[in-house]
């Protein structure tokens, strides 16, 4: 993996705004669809054909108040 990218992560788009999964959090997309066919049961296929989420590349940024 790029040294520009932390990881990858579920996002939503169910409901207004769109929204990450925190939980799904892993440093390979292998590792992502493990996860979600693990917890789901269901393959990503079935989300990505709805088009109700997203695997995406993280980056983590601190921001100080």
């Amino acid at each position: 993996m790029s040294k520009k990218y932390d990881g990858w992560v579920l996002k939503s788009y169910c409901g207004r705004n769109p929204w990450l999964m925190p939980w799904t959090f892993k440093e390979t997309r292998k590792e992502v669809l493990a996860t979600l066919q693990r917890d789901v049961g269901e393959s990503f296929r079935n989300y990505r054909r709805k088009h109700t989420h997203q695997i995406v590349k993280v980056k983590f940024v601190e921001i100080n108040p």
